[in-house]
């Protein structure tokens, strides 16, 4: 029993490190900022650390795979910790990070310290790497269907005429923010606020989690919920900025 256990914490681990890159490539995948220590931490590293340390736990002896998956699931049990309440993609499909998913990492990192002192017997190295897999195989098609049912669009669409301000709230160390303003770099300066997530008026409005985009009428009202995630942005922007050319301004 010792054994599956930690085959299914591997499991998951990949899993979580291989929806992220997914995700990522698929431009969906919202990454608060992350500075442990002070350092900017992405989500390629933190994925493949995770895939990294499944990978070693599938074929190493149960105590040593245990251990390096104490310690890995410690890491992310202080990691939800600090994003507690807020909203990311960053251990799955987008949520918000809750108490459930700090206890879950907390009680998986106490599990896998135990086993690594007690030990134990394990299956050959072919049969821990297929569970594994397998494992990791259900956690993605999971998380990406959870992603899928949560599209980053509102519900009622924002009419492009009655936007008169695009706000858009970034921080520094946020990957997607990068590739966004890459995405508009061929927009006219003045179509685009872009306000800092220390600094700016709107920056309560994201929440934690960016890029955010605000759209506000004449009176500085805005228009319907705050958008996140780079394709919804963007999609919000093209159809602003297309307006915009239509009626010459």
């Amino acid at each position: 029993m010792i054994p599956w256990l930690t085959l299914l914490a591997a499991g998951g681990l990949l899993g979580a490190g291989a929806t992220k890159g997914v995700l990522l490539l698929r431009g969906r995948l919202d990454w608060p900022p992350l500075r442990p220590l002070g350092i900017p931490i992405g989500p390629l590293p933190v994925a493949a650390g995770e895939v990294l340390v499944a990978a070693a736990a599938a074929v190493a002896p149960p105590s040593a795979a245990a251990g390096l998956l104490a310690a890995a699931y410690l890491g992310l049990t202080c990691a939800a910790a600090a994003l507690l309440g807020r909203e990311c993609a960053c251990f799955g499909g987008r949520g918000v990070v809750s108490p459930i998913r700090v206890g879950l990492n907390a009680v998986i990192a106490a599990v896998m310290a135990v086993i690594a002192i007690v030990g134990g017997e394990g299956p050959p190295v072919g049969v821990r790497a297929a569970v594994v897999g397998g494992v990791a195989v259900a956690v993605v098609a999971v998380s990406l269907r959870r992603a899928a049912d949560a599209p980053d669009e509102p519900s009622t669409p924002t009419d492009p005429a009655r936007i008169a301000t695009l706000t858009i709230v970034v921080s520094p160390d946020c990957p997607a923010c990068a590739r966004l303003r890459a995405r508009l770099r061929d927009y006219p300066p003045h179509w685009i606020d872009w306000q800092d997530s220390g600094s700016g008026s709107w920056a309560e409005q994201a929440k934690g989690t960016y890029p955010c985009a605000i759209a506000t009428d004449a009176a500085g009202v805005p228009l319907g919920a705050p958008r996140w995630g780079v394709s919804s942005i963007a999609e919000l922007a093209d159809g602003y900025a297309a307006h915009r050319i239509t009626a010459g301004s």
